[in-house]
């Protein structure tokens, strides 16, 4: 008695047929949204287009809520498409915009390939990748601005690969260490909201700021220098899982709580803004705080990549068989590297001109002068 072997999900690298499909089904969209045209919902028309427009033309501080609340939202996420269509013909800004947005596509198409168990499973995946981008809500997001079904390409991707290599998160060392991560951030979290506005008061923001940043250097390179020195936290000792994962949850609490009185004295600087030049602009500082954000993220992946280059870090290497000498190079460099970072943005802080009484000093001149605004004035009337 023989019986059939359970069908798998498919395994190893994309075929040329799969990326042909990916590759028509994307071009489907682009050319889809081409055909439905412009966007004209009440969205685009309202803050989608205005809010780059009023970057770029400084109308920020000029404009008195066009778009209601959404005047003030980020306007970042618009520009691409804003830049597509004010240098290029319209068809090509869409066309890129429903490209993108079929790129959802692909994670799509990826988690089903990886996941499902049934004969022809490409097949299948296929199938349902489409399906997953024709649903009714989806398919009227096409083309538009409302950007659900671009940012869910990110969050798509970031799940696909979740999904093809949940063995390797599953099993062993990285399994627990996703856990761990997971509890330390949030015990990080909890304790940065009490430290960061505690040490604002006592120190105030700017010197309450440099504190914590300062300890969370010394507490951050601690098991790395008593590692290059031998001292303790060596490979095998007992705990040092544990170990390393508390001081890297009170590092990260530390540097956490000083981003609250760092976010605060962008704030303070809207109202001395606001004081020299007349004109109101925390939607424009807070969106460059974020764009700011999302750049030293981005700047921090390509340099920790170009750190273990300088350190002569082996391609593909294997936890616990690399060379000591060249772990021990990686650390210098890293330490080296993460004293200037935090040194120039210590020299930075502590540049900052507002303080508490100036930034007090502020405030009643500016309600001063909103109230001797708000004085009836005499028109002469002729009684």
């Amino acid at each position: 008695m023989t019986s059939e072997a359970e069908p798998q999900p498919a395994r190893g690298p994309l075929s040329a047929g799969e990326y042909a499909f990916l590759a028509c089904t994307i071009l489907f969209w682009a050319a889809f949204v081409i055909v439905l045209g412009k966007d004209t919902s009440w969205d685009f028309r309202n803050y989608h287009w205005y809010g780059p427009y009023a970057l770029f033309n400084h109308r920020l501080g000029i404009d008195v809520a066009v778009a209601h609340q959404a005047s003030w939202y980020n306007p970042y996420l618009d520009i691409p498409f804003y830049l597509l269509a004010t240098h290029f013909p319209s068809w090509v800004a869409v066309g890129v915009l429903g490209a993108v947005q079929g790129a959802n596509v692909v994670p799509l198409y990826l988690m089903a390939r990886h996941s499902l168990r049934l004969p022809d499973v490409k097949l299948w995946a296929g199938a349902l990748a489409i399906l997953g981008q024709a649903g009714a809500h989806t398919l009227t997001e096409f083309g538009t601005t409302y950007y659900d079904n671009v940012m869910s390409v990110l969050v798509l991707t970031g799940l696909a690969i979740l999904v093809v290599k949940r063995e390797t998160l599953r099993d062993g060392p990285p399994g627990r260490a996703a856990g761990l991560a997971l509890l330390a951030g949030f015990v990080t979290v909890f304790f940065a909201f009490l430290i960061g506005p505690i040490a604002s008061r006592m120190f105030g923001k700017v010197k309450g700021a440099i504190v914590l940043f300062c300890i969370s250097y010394v507490i951050s390179i601690t098991p790395l220098v008593l590692g290059l020195m031998g001292i303790a936290l060596h490979p095998g000792m007992p705990n040092l899982v544990w170990i390393l994962l508390a001081f890297g949850a009170i590092s990260g609490a530390m540097t956490i709580g000083a981003s609250i009185p760092v976010t605060a004295m962008i704030a303070d600087v809207v109202e001395d803004s606001e004081l020299k030049t007349g004109r109101r602009s925390e939607g424009l500082f807070f969106a460059g705080n974020s764009f700011l954000a999302k750049a030293v993220t981005g700047l921090g992946l390509f340099a920790s990549g170009v750190l273990l280059w300088a350190a002569g870090f082996p391609t593909g290497a294997i936890p616990g068989k690399v060379d000591p000498a060249i772990v021990h190079h990686f650390a210098l460099v890293y330490l080296i590297t993460i004293t200037v970072v935090y040194g120039l943005g210590i020299i930075v802080l502590s540049m900052f001109p507002i303080t508490r009484e100036s930034h007090q000093e502020n405030l009643r001149t500016l309600a001063a002068e909103m109230a001797q605004a708000q004085e009836p004035v005499d028109m002469g009337v002729i009684r």
